[in-house]
């Protein structure tokens, strides 16, 4: 796991960084999504909260999966 935020750096020189989440836990998410509503969070952050869970920097999912 990454530590610390993503610099403007990380972004320019590799904005693909390895995927560490697996199919199913990207499946759970993307099929949670369908079906939630995101009060405050803007498409950008939206973004930025999947982008950031999908290459490990956060363990929060982008969505509550309860």
């Amino acid at each position: 796991m990454r530590t610390g935020g993503l610099t403007m750096a990380d972004q320019y020189i590799n904005p693909f960084l390895d995927i560490v989440r697996t199919d199913e836990e990207i499946e759970a998410v993307i099929s949670k999504s369908f079906s939630t509503n995101y009060f405050g969070m803007t498409y950008e952050e939206g973004l930025r909260k999947m982008y950031e869970w999908l290459i490990g920097e956060t363990d929060d999912p982008p969505v509550d999966l309860n």
